[in-house]
């Protein structure tokens, strides 16, 4: 159970830094397509 509970912790830890990388490379990308 407190494995689990760490795994959950953890993925919830790495989640928003993955979102943010993900959104700041499609602006980054779209800014390269516009100009």
């Amino acid at each position: 159970m407190v494995q689990w509970t760490k795994g959950l912790l953890d993925s919830f830890m790495i989640h928003p830094v993955l979102m943010l990388r993900q959104s700041y490379f499609a602006i980054t990308s779209f800014q390269g397509y516009f100009s």
